[in-house]
C-alpha cells in the first residue's frame, strides 16, 4: 500500500488511469479512501449546491487537492503496460498502381 497526493483538476478516473492503468480500479479506490472529498469549486461548476448538506461523492468532479489517496500497489487492478523492443529498422513502404 502506498499514499499519493491528489494533484489539482483530478477526478477519480484520472487517478485510477494513473496509478492502475485502467478506469475499472475506480471502486477499488473508493473502497480504499472512504472519506474521499471533491472540490467545492468542482461542484459550484457543475451546478452542486454545497450550501447546508453535505454532498455525496461525485465521481466526476475533481478530488479535493492533495487529498493523501491510499493505493494498493500489489493489486490485480493494476493493469502494466507491455512494450516490444524493435529490433530492426522500420521501412516504410509505397503502394504501387500497376
Amino acid at each position: 500500500m502506498k499514499t499519493v497526493k491528489v494533484q489539482s483538476n483530478q477526478n477519480v478516473f484520472d487517478l485510477a488511469v494513473q496509478h492502475y492503468g485502467n478506469v475499472e480500479a475506480v471502486d477499488e479506490i473508493i473502497r480504499l479512501n472512504p472519506d474521499l472529498k471533491n472540490e467545492a469549486t468542482a461542484l459550484d461548476a457543475l451546478g452542486i449546491n454545497t450550501a447546508g448538506n453535505e454532498v455525496v461523492f461525485q465521481l466526476d468532479a475533481a478530488v479535493k487537492a492533495g487529498f493523501p489517496l491510499k493505493i494498493d500497489d500489489t493489486s490485480k487492478n493494476i493493469k502494466k503496460n507491455m512494450l516490444k523492443k524493435i529490433t530492426q529498422e522500420i521501412t516504410t513502404y509505397e503502394n504501387k498502381r500497376l
